[in-house]
């Protein structure tokens, strides 16, 4: 019965390891990967066979990962923009982005009351920021300052 049982759970095992997808896009905890370079070619399927539907011309623009297939990301930007990209132009060092629609202070100090001084538009690429629990510290062009987490995507 013992040996009967041990051989359930390997095969058991086995099936499950190949046969199960990765998620890559859990309940709890999403993948981020941000364009490693410029002018990254961002596809309608998994290989240089789809067609180019977006060029990504940032570098370090961050995508929520929703799938992988052989060496490709099916991937969603800040806009909800699905596309595939190879995952040689793909890196996990990523900065933050300005939400959609938004128009963001950065504060003199982790606190609304304190001085603006100065605005980022949407889509702008926060690349030097350290996020805590609701507000995040960030440079920019030397200048530092704190923004709500919550105005960013990622």
């Amino acid at each position: 019965m013992k040996k009967l049982n041990i051989i359930f759970v390997v095969f058991a095992s086995i099936f499950l390891f190949i046969f199960t997808k990765p998620s890559y896009a859990s309940n709890s905890v999403s993948t981020y990967l941000c364009s490693k370079t410029q002018n990254i070619n961002a596809r309608n399927g998994p290989s240089t066979q789809f067609a180019i539907i977006y060029k990504i011309s940032k570098i370090g623009y961050p995508f929520k990962v929703i799938e992988k297939v052989d060496h490709w990301f099916a991937v969603e930007d800040f806009k909800q923009d699905k596309m595939w990209i190879s995952a040689s132009n793909l890196t996990s060092k990523c900065g933050k982005i300005i939400k959609l629609n938004n128009k963001a202070k950065v504060f003199s100090s982790p606190h609304v009351n304190s001085n603006t001084i100065f605005f980022l538009e949407e889509g702008y690429i926060i690349r030097d920021i350290k996020c805590y629990k609701v507000w995040c510290n960030l440079k920019i062009k030397g200048q530092s300052g704190w923004i709500v987490k919550s105005e960013l995507w990622n």
